[in-house]
């Protein structure tokens, strides 16, 4: 395998981004690597893969692990999954960058074919998909989000037994407080009753105190008659649900709505939608990438290109920075990409501020990336990103034909 260097980028151009998935030796991956997540100084990132040579004592199969960007280290997030056997899925890493949360079938005094959500913070290891008595979840408990210290963990289960208000009958969204003990349901009805529709892909602010989530419920806020999914979003402090997916006016957005993030103090969501009555520049039935700024109840269109024209074709994955000024997401778009465009989705970083939108899935040949591009994550303050990528043109020497992790810093604007 080859070991990868890579040198500074000069001070007058973009730089392009460098391969993360790799062992201590700086050993490329000899198979995929995917779905990362990244702290909030863009130092320390979690992500899954099936290599076996980025460690030693890896057992066969899917890995998650911890890379250290700063001491180019590499370990397992959570050892125990070295049992035979074991599943584990969804990881993402607190703000912090201390705590891990995963997905998992192997846990502390269990093992279950039901997946439950394990934190790992140290040597610590602790089961956070129980009630109030302690008792784990009789269901999957699955995609974990974590506030920034780890004290708070937002999860999807179907359980019976995890707090009032909702039921086994459709996922539902859970948050539980490391502190207190305590879980409570987020996903409940206006009338107390429980959600009559799955509700899935909680976020959780830095702070803790906002959940986000989409949900096909219909009960859970007045009004909501347009027979698709919406976002909507937890405030802890209030115990009250408010959509997030609707337009300046208020109106309910007329097409499904998915896929939210959250910025650090809960007042910035973005999020998917193919709603056109959103904004006027996004009517062409493809999802879009939009911003609800719970502060001032507004609804602006972010899948755009730094002259404002909307993407022609659908982008997906959003991923708000905790400061609120960044959106990052993917989008095979031409208009985005100018005459570079190869057809291929690309990751693009998208400043409210100044309306400037940039390639960041960018080779060291300065043109866009020659395979595909999924998973953004964006630091706090939207400057450094980690992203998947089967591109081989990112970095030069990438002779794994698969699917790797990267890393990028990114100017940042002080406008």
């Amino acid at each position: 395998m080859v070991a990868i260097s890579v040198s500074a980028a000069p001070a007058n151009r973009q730089p392009s981004p460098s391969l993360l998935s790799l062992g201590d030796d700086g050993r490329q991956g000899n198979a995929f690597s995917v779905r990362p997540e990244i702290s909030a100084d863009g130092q320390v990132v979690a992500f899954i893969s099936m290599a076996s040579n980025l460690v030693t004592d890896a057992r066969p199969g899917l890995n998650i692990y911890v890379r250290d960007v700063g001491l180019e280290t590499t370990r397992l997030a959570y050892r125990d999954a070295g049992a035979i056997g074991a599943v584990d899925t969804d990881p993402t890493i607190s703000g912090n960058g201390k705590v891990v949360a995963l997905a998992s079938t192997v846990g502390i005094g269990f093992h279950t074919s039901a997946r439950q959500i394990v934190l790992v913070e140290g040597d610590e290891r602790d089961v956070v998909s129980r009630n109030d008595d302690g008792d784990v979840s009789t269901g999957q408990s699955v995609t974990p989000s974590l506030s920034f210290n780890g004290r708070r963990v937002a999860f999807v289960a179907v359980a019976e037994n995890l707090a009032p208000g909702c039921s086994e009958r459709f996922s539902a969204i859970y948050l539980r407080d490391r502190a207190t003990g305590t879980t409570r349901c987020l996903s409940v009805g206006k009338d107390g009753q429980p959600a009559d529709g799955a509700s899935l892909q909680p976020v959780i602010s830095a702070d803790g105190m906002f959940v986000a989530f989409r949900s096909a419920a219909t009960n859970l806020v007045a009004g909501d008659t347009n027979g698709v999914d919406d976002v909507f979003v937890y405030s802890v402090g209030e115990a009250t649900l408010r959509r997030v997916s609707v337009g300046a006016d208020g109106a309910q957005a007329e097409g499904e709505s998915s896929d939210p993030s959250i910025s650090g103090d809960g007042t910035n969501i973005a999020f998917l939608s193919r709603a056109g009555n959103l904004d006027r520049r996004a009517m062409n039935g493809e999802y879009a990438v939009f911003v609800r700024d719970l502060s001032n109840s507004t609804t602006r269109l972010a899948s755009v290109s730094s002259k404002g024209k909307a993407a022609e074709t659908f982008s997906g994955q959003p991923r708000i920075s905790a400061d609120g000024r960044y959106v990052a997401f993917l989008s095979p778009s031409s208009v985005l990409a100018g005459k570079r465009s190869n057809g291929k989705r690309q990751i693009y970083r998208h400043d409210l501020s100044t309306g400037d939108t940039i390639l960041v899935s960018r080779g060291h040949d300065a043109l866009p990336g020659n395979g595909n591009s999924f998973q953004p994550a964006i630091s706090a303050n939207g400057q450094m990103m980690a992203f998947r990528s089967a591109a081989s043109n990112l970095v030069k020497e990438d002779t794994n034909l698969t699917d790797d992790v990267f890393h990028i810093t990114l100017p940042v604007s002080d406008r």
